[in-house]
């Protein structure tokens, strides 16, 4: 391996690093600002502040997809928290939701099955798998350049979670899944 090489690997898994520093720095939800599509309109911003845009332009229609949906379910409790908190403005509809919950919290939508997911944990793993990549480092042992012997990506991720104390129940196969689900994720809604 030749000199830049190296420094290029150096800088990745420094930029990987502040990555996930970033990350556990960050206020939950506000890491990644976000876009979402509407009734045929794009929001931009946080969740919550995606969650307040909608209930401000569509507040009808919001309420009745989170009686059936939980992400909207999610997203419109979020929007009402934040707009009791800064005393905004708030639709009849959303105030009969609210009231509907609050004498019934089994009108909530279930949950999906499976674990709930860490899109901000799972974003920074891709940018930090993908920097890595970028530098000649293979995300996983399954990736067609890796030729054996040296660490490859999720190894790296694995050294940084545990030196900044927040490797849990995270480990190497666990990353490698949640890293290939995140491509598949980004590039269906990017069609790449």
């Amino acid at each position: 391996m030749d000199e830049l090489e190296t420094e290029k690997q150096t800088k990745a898994r420094a930029h990987a690093y502040q990555l996930f520093v970033d990350l556990f720095k960050a206020e939950p939800g506000k890491v990644f600002a976000q876009s979402h599509t509407f009734n045929g309109e794009v929001y931009h911003g946080f969740y919550d502040e995606i969650g307040c845009q909608i209930l401000r332009a569509e507040p009808d229609l919001l309420v009745e997809k989170a009686r059936t949906d939980i992400e909207y379910f999610k997203m419109l409790s979020e929007a009402l928290a934040h707009s009791l908190m800064n005393n905004l403005d708030i639709s009849q509809s959303a105030k009969t939701f609210m009231a509907d919950y609050l004498l019934n919290p089994k009108i909530k939508p279930p949950m999906k099955s499976g674990r709930p997911g860490n899109d901000d944990f799972n974003k920074t793993l891709r940018l930090a798998l993908c920097a890595l990549k970028d530098a000649g480092i293979p995300p996983s042992r399954n990736d067609s350049f890796y030729l054996g012997g040296d660490k490859i990506g999720v190894d790296i991720i694995v050294e940084i979670l545990e030196d900044l104390g927040r490797l849990g129940d995270y480990h190497q196969t666990n990353l490698q899944r949640r890293y290939y689900r995140e491509i598949k994720k980004f590039r269906s809604k990017t069609n790449i």
